[in-house]
């Protein structure tokens, strides 16, 4: 440990430290505590299981035409349905349905809507506790409609600790120019910020919903072969990733998903077959000498783009 480490000529034993993370404060708390300082980052890091090896659970929902579910297995192998929940549409018009935005830390991101309504809520299922967002400002209303949706993101930046909901509004020729992002602080007066996009001929492929992963929220543009990507993070910025022309080929469509805490995006051609593109990096400059992949870039070389799996399922490292 260094000398700056050391507070008042007091230094508490790594293995201590390590045993009282372990045995007293909750996995997901440890994120916090990395930010304490630099000693505690690397104890954090190199001697505490990551989070990755939690256990976890299969979600599946189900939409059910006024109402959708929520239904929970078990991931050990049984298949076996733990946990159910039902959410039903405030619409009176007849065309209502709720879908889940995202699902992060055990939260969900619902929209309920219709042709003329719409609301979103984050809830803890297990709790109930739910809180609804107020309505997006009057200039993106229009946007929500039928004939102009936009789109809706739910994500979570680990160092801030907060979990945020994103709409990218749909302008003139799918042109975005601003988003609007709402963060959940427990602060009664929360409310939706713009949030420039500061780069000419920004737009959304319509049919590709966006995601959020890693503290970022990402986006297809729509024929001009770029990935945008919003930070999460206090500094709240857009920019532009390129990708690599062969993923940009003709295509019958493409999906954004996470694969490993990183970014992929799922090309499927005009004949059928599927791959799998994912933006990796390393921890270290020195990729031959064992550096770790990572979704971030801090540190380490730019992130790069590797073709990761096929439509077989037959996955392979990068």
């Amino acid at each position: 440990m260094a000398d700056d480490d050391v507070v008042d000529g007091f230094r508490l034993p790594d293995d201590a430290l390590v045993h009282i993370l372990l045995l007293i404060v909750p996995v997901r708390s440890r994120r916090s505590l990395r930010l304490v300082c630099k000693w505690w980052r690397i104890l954090i890091d190199e001697r505490t299981p990551p989070e990755e090896k939690l256990r976890t659970k299969i979600l599946v929902f189900i939409n059910q035409g006024h109402s959708s579910s929520a239904v929970v297995f078990n991931n050990d192998g049984s298949v076996e349905r733990t946990r159910e929940w039902t959410y039903y549409t405030s619409s009176i018009d007849g065309e209502g349905r709720v879908d889940m935005v995202g699902t992060c830390n055990g939260l969900l991101c619902l929209h309920d809507h219709g042709s003329y309504s719409s609301a979103v809520t984050v809830t803890n299922p297990v709790t109930g506790e739910t809180v609804t967002l107020p309505p997006l400002p009057a200039r993106w209303w229009r946007s929500q409609s039928v004939k102009l949706p936009g789109k809706y993101s739910f994500g979570f930046h680990p160092a801030t600790m907060q979990h945020k909901v994103v709409y990218i509004p749909r302008g003139q020729r799918r042109s975005v120019d601003a988003l609007q992002v709402f963060t959940l602080d427990g602060d009664d007066t929360a409310a939706w910020r713009d949030v420039p996009v500061p780069i000419p001929g920004a737009c959304y492929d319509l049919p590709c919903e966006p995601v959020s992963v890693g503290g970022s929220t990402y986006w297809l543009t729509e024929s001009t072969g770029r990935v945008m990507a919003l930070d999460l993070g206090d500094d709240e910025h857009v920019t532009s990733l390129d990708v690599p022309s062969a993923m940009w080929v003709a295509a019958a469509s493409r999906r954004l998903t996470q694969v490993h805490k990183s970014l992929g995006v799922v090309v499927v051609s005009l004949e059928g077959v599927g791959v799998v593109w994912v933006r990796v990096c390393w921890t270290t400059t020195d990729a031959a000498a064992g550096g770790r992949r990572s979704r971030g870039g801090a540190g380490g070389t730019p992130p790069s783009w590797e073709i990761c799996g096929a439509a077989s399922g037959s996955w392979r490292r990068s």
